[in-house]
Parts: C-alpha cells; sequence; structure tokens
C-alpha cells in the first residue's frame, strides 16, 4: 500500500553533497539519496522596517527567476504586491516592482498571490479591493519587470480570495478561487 508520510529533508554535513530525504510515518522510515547542490547565502528581499508577507516563487523558461510578496508599513491595514526578478549569474536581484497597490483579504492576513510561468512569461493572480469587496486580479509580463495592466477576472457581486493560476501547455491561462457569499452559513463555492 502506498503511504503519504511526513518527507522531512536532511543536509547531509557537507556544505554540498547529497541530501537524505526521510519518510516518517507509520511505516518503518527510510532513507534514499537525493542529488544537493550548494545554496546562496538567504537574501533579504523586503524592506527591513516593513512587513514582507507572503511571498512566491517561479524560474521562467529564460532562466530568470522571480518573487513576488505583499509588503506592509508595520502595523498597516494595506498591503501592496511587489516583485523582483534575478537572471542566472547577476549579482544581486533587481530593485522591486510596485505591482498593485490595492491588496484586499483581512488586512492581518491577506492571501497568498499566485504566480505561473508560460513561454510568454510571467502570470500573476493576487486578490484586490474593488469597492466594498475582493475581487480576483490578473496581470503578466515578459520579463519580471515591466507589467501589464492589471484585469479583473472574479466579478464583485461576492467575496473572491485564494487565487490559483495556471499555464497549459497550449499557453492558455487557468485561474480558480474561492467565491464566498459573504454571510455565515452560507457555503462557498470553488
Amino acid at each position: 500500500a502506498a503511504h503519504n508520510g511526513l518527507h522531512l529533508i536532511v543536509p547531509d554535513t557537507a556544505q554540498s553533497g547529497p541530501f537524505h530525504v526521510t519518510v516518517v510515518g507509520e511505516l518503518v522510515s527510510n532513507t534514499r539519496p537525493v542529488e544537493a547542490r550548494h545554496f546562496s547565502p538567504p537574501v533579504l528581499m523586503s524592506d527591513p522596517s516593513r512587513d514582507g508577507l507572503r511571498p512566491v516563487a517561479a524560474r521562467g523558461q529564460d532562466g530568470r527567476s522571480l518573487v513576488a510578496w505583499l509588503d506592509r508599513a508595520a502595523g498597516a491595514k494595506g498591503s501592496m504586491l511587489l516583485a523582483s526578478t534575478h537572471r542566472a549569474g547577476d549579482a544581486a536581484w533587481s530593485v522591486p516592482v510596485v505591482l498593485a497597490r490595492d491588496v484586499g483579504g483581512i488586512p492581518s492576513a491577506p492571501p497568498r498571490p499566485a504566480v505561473a510561468v508560460g513561454p510568454d512569461g510571467f502570470h500573476l493572480a493576487y486578490v484586490a479591493l474593488l469597492g466594498a469587496r475582493d475581487v480576483i486580479r490578473y496581470a503578466s509580463s515578459a520579463d519580471g519587470v515591466t507589467w501589464s495592466a492589471t484585469a479583473t477576472i472574479s466579478d464583485n457581486l461576492t467575496e473572491a480570495t485564494q487565487p490559483t493560476i495556471a499555464v497549459l501547455d497550449n499557453g492558455l491561462l487557468v485561474f480558480a478561487w474561492i467565491e464566498e457569499a459573504g454571510r455565515e452559513g452560507v457555503p462557498s463555492t470553488l
């Protein structure tokens, strides 16, 4: 029978070399080697005087990496959506670009944005506040630096949250999110 256990990745003592994936659960633990690479030291992406929240990352087909996150002043209610890119071989990440200033959701816990990569670049979906309701918005970028204008994907008849996005092999985009009636006892739909 298949076992869905907890997967714990434990690095060996060497700086680079094999990792071991240890499956822990009801069955006897087992270990199998996995190729590993040396990782760079952590890089501070967000402004240390502000809250950096809900990061997402993707790697484009051209080797460029994108990190997007929510940013807000410590203790503030509103958040901005920022993104930064990095090309293999570059010394540093790009200066963060503000993609949106209308991030919605619960101010103390805004939903994570979603990112996908297609042959035409990066695609990003996030929750935005439109009037009194949260909606799903979308933007795209070939290079992660210059972004399209945002487009509203969901209607604003109900609250929308937790977007996901995928790019099919033929380049078509697929979006999914939760719509909530906004009233206690009324089911949410997908």
